[in-house]
């Protein structure tokens, strides 16, 4: 199963890999067709009939790794792979550009894996390397911890661990709240007499502080008393 999820990803990670192998299969069943030769019918013509399922069959699995490869890949390799920690050492233009004509980039990958070996890997922005699957995900920056799961025989399949408690996984899930409190806190502040700007940073800074961030004691207390002050005056 392990190898399996190797390919799945190979092909997933590397789409021009499934089509140049739907090329070839092409290329190899025509020049076959053409040199068995052709049934004779009753009337002792020639005729030859073309077999559609391998076309078919070609065809689905090409458009099955567009649609859902990356899916099937991020979820294999986190269902066979080992936990590990990972850290981007470097990061660089590949040179290509996607389809809004933004420059993809490279990221080198230092990965330790369970028995404290480290193996160098790297991935392109346009990967799917983050589990769960997300369309365009945020990915983590030079220096920024993570934790990862690698194939045992290839660590250096892995996929990024987006939903745990590792320093960058945290800090994804809890920017949207800091966010939004900043945000809030400064309409309130711009105009404290207004109700609704009032309400919204008392729902702000609540929500920031349940959702179990890692604030230090300071920013606590000033929350907790921005959070008083804003539920004394609504």
């Amino acid at each position: 199963m392990e190898t399996l999820a190797y390919l799945v990803a190979l092909l997933a990670r590397h789409s021009y890999l499934t089509m140049l192998l739907a090329v070839l299969f092409f290329l190899a069943y025509i020049v076959r067709l053409s040199r068995t030769p052709a049934p004779s019918a009753p009337d002792g013509t020639q005729t030859r009939s073309l077999n559609l399922i391998p076309w078919i069959a070609v065809g689905a699995c090409v458009a099955l790794n567009f649609v859902v490869g990356n899916w099937m890949a991020d979820t294999l390799i986190y269902k066979m792979g080992l936990p590990g920690r990972a850290t981007i050492v470097g990061q660089q233009h590949t040179g290509a550009s996607d389809n809004q004509d933004q420059p993809i980039e490279r990221f080198d990958v230092l990965i330790s894996t369970q028995d404290d070996h480290s193996v160098e890997s790297s991935f392109v922005a346009d990967d799917s390397v983050v589990y769960p699957y997300k369309f365009s995900p945020e990915l983590p920056q030079q220096t920024e911890l993570f934790n990862v799961r690698y194939l045992p025989h290839s660590p250096r399949t892995f996929v990024i661990i987006g939903n745990d408690d590792s320093p960058w996984a945290t800090g994804v899930r809890c920017r949207p709240f800091a966010q939004a409190a900043s945000a809030a806190g400064t309409k309130h502040t711009f105009a404290p007499a207004d109700a609704g700007y009032r309400r919204r940073y008392h729902d702000a800074v609540a929500a920031l502080l349940n959702a179990n961030c890692p604030l230090d004691a300071g920013e606590v207390t000033y929350y907790h008393q921005q959070l008083d002050g804003s539920a004394d005056g609504r």
